[in-house]
């Protein structure tokens, strides 16, 4: 009685099943159709594996193939030079405004006025290293981007998207 229910069950229902079917021959031997439908089962998770294996390699190729290091350097690059643009901007003001402060004191040329140019040069010191921590951060998102991209596509293609679907979305998002 379970034979034939679960026979039935995988003629009618053989859709509902992802990957290998699973197989169970009751007492002696199995029905021809049971066993023909073992083959069949396997014969579709070779064939979802083959596109898997073919969409994943598609992915890979692109990515590898992409050469993003050099984009990652070029956003580092720009990153780091605009703040320290404006690190520098920023230290110039406020050196010509030490400057005229302490003249107008009448302190240039005395140990304030050594005290304040040496706070100035480590204040502009620490700009230039948080320029240097957001220019990494920056490159760092971006690589980041791109792996859950990558990871994602994967994921898609675990999922069955074919080869050419998976490749057209990975340019697309890269």
């Amino acid at each position: 009685m379970i034979r034939v229910e679960l026979q039935e069950f995988l003629a009618q229902d053989a859709e509902l099943l992802e990957g290998p079917a699973l197989f169970v021959k009751y007492g002696k031997g199995g029905s021809k159709s049971s066993d023909k439908y073992a083959r069949y089962s396997m014969e579709q998770e070779k064939e979802r594996q083959r596109r898997v294996q073919e969409a994943t390699n598609a992915i890979n190729n692109i990515f590898n193939n992409a050469n993003r290091g050099v984009l990652y350097d070029k956003q580092r690059d720009a990153v780091y030079r605009l703040n320290t643009d404006e690190v520098n901007r920023q230290a110039a003001e406020a050196e010509r405004d030490n400057r005229f402060a302490l003249a107008r004191n009448g302190l240039l040329g005395g140990s304030v006025d050594v005290d304040s140019n040496a706070e100035l040069q480590r204040r502009t010191n620490k700009g230039l290293l948080s320029a240097s921590g957001i220019a990494d951060d920056a490159a760092a998102r971006l690589r980041g981007a791109d792996e859950a991209t990558k990871q994602n596509l994967l994921s898609m293609a675990q999922q069955g998207l074919n080869g050419a679907d998976v490749g057209s979305m990975a340019t697309a998002q890269l």
